[in-house]
This record gives C-alpha cells, sequence and structure tokens, in this order.
C-alpha cells in the first residue's frame, strides 16, 4: 500500500501539468483511481488528495468512463 499511496500522490502532482486535452495519460490516471477506490477503499485517498479527487469526479462522468465501469457487485 506504500507504493500505491506514491503513485496517488504522484498522479496528483501529474494532473495539474498535464493540459485538458484527454490522452493516454489521462486516461490511465483515471483507471488508477477507479481500481484504488474499487479494491482499496479503505485508503481514502480522496482526502488527501482534493485536487485529484475533484478531477477523477469529472473524469469519471465521461461517456467513455462509465460504458467501462465493472458491473456492481463484481
Amino acid at each position: 500500500e506504500i507504493a500505491v499511496a506514491r503513485g496517488i500522490g504522484a498522479a496528483a502532482k501529474t494532473i495539474k501539468a498535464m493540459d485538458e486535452q484527454i490522452n493516454l495519460g489521462h486516461i490511465s490516471i483515471a483507471c488508477a483511481m477507479a481500481y484504488v477506490d474499487f479494491r482499496m477503499p479503505h485508503m481514502k485517498w480522496r482526502d488527501r488528495h482534493t485536487d485529484l479527487s475533484a478531477w477523477y469526479q469529472k473524469m469519471r462522468l465521461r461517456p467513455s468512463m462509465q460504458a467501462t465501469q465493472p458491473p456492481e457487485g463484481k
């Protein structure tokens, strides 16, 4: 979990430097955050990384992200 926490911290810094046009970097970070939410909800990363959390909330509402969500309860 230490490596995951470091990765989240790096993602939080990275999104601040990224431009607005969606690219593979945006998708990779969004997928990683979705994985952490799904597999490690106890990490509560949003409390420490509010900018990343706000960014991810917008990203996860995109139709492409919605279309690729795993089924509930899986």
